[in-house]
């Protein structure tokens, strides 16, 4: 019942009260994080910062993919690549 709950939440959360972050910079991937969100693109017109969302209910905890992405950002371990063909 709970995790059923915590994928509503999930969709839901940016438009939540106390959600810390404007619901139109988010952008939703749900797997294996929730949001990625463009801090200030919508109101300033340019993006101040980006932030790595996942929405937690009770006591879950992040899956093992959840706890890699963490370490790397944390770890400073991300690129950015212009593809073109």
């Amino acid at each position: 019942f709970g995790v059923n709950i915590g994928m509503y939440l999930e969709k839901i959360a940016p438009v939540l009260p106390g959600f810390s972050y404007d619901c139109h910079d988010c952008r939703a991937l749900f797997d294996p994080i929730d949001y990625i969100v463009f801090e200030g693109l919508t109101k300033k017109n340019r993006v101040e910062s980006i932030q790595v969302i996942d929405i937690k209910t009770g006591e879950s905890q992040l899956k093992e993919h959840q706890k890699q992405i963490k370490d790397a950002i944390e770890k400073k371990r991300v690129e950015w690549e212009t593809y073109r063909k």
